[in-house]
């Protein structure tokens, strides 16, 4: 028998007798009698797995989509800063050289 089988395709290999009053049947859900089967549908587990593997998912998308613009910003105000202290550099140069030839 086959392990991994967990009889969402077919009857993992089992078969129904024919000397018997009953056949096992695949469903999905909860039984229709109690205490006649599973509580719940394992598929559903699954799904809800899967759902929360995606969330997770995108929750990490976005924190490095911000983390990214996070760093552009910051790109951004470096080069301003950069710029602003090299036209202040240039600025104090040119005074400097208006003072020199003025006296």
């Amino acid at each position: 028998m086959d392990r991994a089988c967990d009889f969402d395709t077919d009857l993992c290999h089992w078969t129904n007798s024919l000397d018997d009053n009953f056949d096992w049947r695949r469903e999905h859900g909860t039984t229709v009698t109690a205490n006649t089967g599973p509580p719940n549908d394992h598929t559903e587990v699954k799904i809800i797995r899967i759902i929360i593997i995606l969330i997770i998912i995108i929750i990490i998308i976005i924190i490095i989509i911000i983390i990214i613009i996070i760093i552009i910003i910051i790109i951004i105000i470096m080069i301003i800063i950069i710029v602003i202290v090299l036209a202040n550099e240039e600025l104090s140069d040119v005074l400097k050289y208006n003072n020199n030839t003025v006296t």
